[in-house]
């Protein structure tokens, strides 16, 4: 309490909100008061949480196709970002899930990924196809490091895969919108595009519950997936002008 610098709290803030922003405000309101308190008795002079801004909470922008061009464009086969990018987006899978991704993880073209973010504190376990686009990615590289799939530029665990994502789509010319649990989004608005059932989403996402699948696809293209169904209708009017035999 007495020693803790304002650089180190935001740090503890900003960790925490790359994945749970809900939760990086709650912390940080406490942490708050708890410094409150120990200026109150004598403890400290100043309150290294005063004037960190809350996480704006609600849903994530999905990205749009055209984003996701944009940014390939920006980023070609062979940099560091095009493949954290790939690895989120052609596996639907958490920022904080991606970069514990192993090498050894992939096998027999698919990769095994343990999710943290599951009830009771138990891991739900996945085995995803490797998508041909991101299979060019793995192949381009780079390769830094022995162990994980993405690694930072000395080759060592990437550990702020949400800021990394963030300054690629600023040089990419993207709006702040692009974060990286967009690409999660974008990846499931795909899949309910292309026709995959809530199972098969669900078995790429991890979701436990019906209600989720539908917030992370909300933005799929509601015209070409009316259009689909509508399509799948019989025209009862032939069927019953037909004539028999």
């Amino acid at each position: 309490m007495r020693e803790l610098p304002k650089e180190a709290a935001r740090h503890i803030i900003e960790d925490i909100g790359a994945l749970r922003p809900g939760m990086a405000n709650l912390t940080r309101s406490v942490l708050s008061k708890v410094m409150a308190y120990a200026i109150d008795t004598g403890i400290r002079a100043d309150n290294p949480f005063a004037g960190l801004k809350p996480y704006r909470l609600g849903t994530h922008h999905t990205w749009t196709d055209a984003e996701i061009a944009q940014f390939e464009r920006r980023w070609p086969l062979g940099t560091r970002e095009r493949l954290a990018f790939a690895l989120l987006l052609y596996t639907g899978q958490r920022g904080g899930d991606v970069v514990k991704m192993l090498r050894s993880d992939i096998v027999d073209g698919r990769l095994r990924v343990a999710q943290d973010k599951v009830r009771k504190g138990t891991t739900n376990e996945l085995l995803i196809p490797i998508h041909p686009a991101l299979a060019r990615a793995l192949q381009a590289g780079p390769v830094v490091g022995m162990t994980h799939v993405i690694n930072n530029a000395r080759g060592k665990p990437m550990q702020r895969l949400t800021k990394f994502i963030a300054a690629a789509t600023r040089a990419a010319g993207l709006p702040p919108r692009c974060v990286a649990h967009g690409l999660r989004k974008a990846a499931l608005r795909r899949l309910a595009e292309a026709g995959s059932t809530t199972k098969q989403i669900a078995a790429v996402s991890g979701h436990r519950s019906l209600s989720e699948i539908e917030r992370y696809t909300a933005r799929a293209d509601q015209a070409g997936l009316a259009q689909s169904a509508i399509a799948k209708l019989p025209d009862e009017s032939e069927v019953t002008n037909r004539e028999p035999g």
